[in-house]
């Protein structure tokens, strides 16, 4: 039981972040390509700025390489809330393409309550 709480709240967690967080940058920043695309000589010279300005706006930028897109440099923090969002929507697909009728999660939480609170 104590597992399916911690899967809960982790799932209450990463909803909640998902909304605060991927969906709405830190402070209301709206980061436009044009200003997310830096060279790599650019990298190479502003390194420090780059990355204290990538943690402060929660950022993502572009690196290219003699024009052509090569790599992106992400705040840890995005990065990792990013991860934690795609592998519970893996999670939530394999589910419902094994069951077509699958709940979505409030109900299967309140299901699982519900049993829960039958066995006791």
């Amino acid at each position: 039981m104590d597992g399916f709480n911690n899967l809960e709240r982790k799932l209450s967690l990463l909803t909640y972040s998902s909304r605060k967080t991927i969906l709405r940058p830190k402070k209301d920043y709206l980061m436009k390509l044009s200003e997310s695309v830096k060279s790599i000589s650019y990298l190479k010279a502003n390194a420090a700025e780059l990355i204290s300005k990538i943690n402060e706006q929660q950022g993502t930028y572009v690196i290219t390489q003699n024009g052509e897109a090569k790599v992106v440099v992400q705040d840890i923090k995005l990065y990792e809330k990013t991860q934690d969002t795609l592998a519970m929507l893996k999670l939530l697909a394999m589910t419902a393409d094994k069951n077509k009728k699958a709940k979505g999660i409030k109900d299967t939480f309140n299901d699982l309550r519900k049993e829960i609170n039958n066995l006791q």
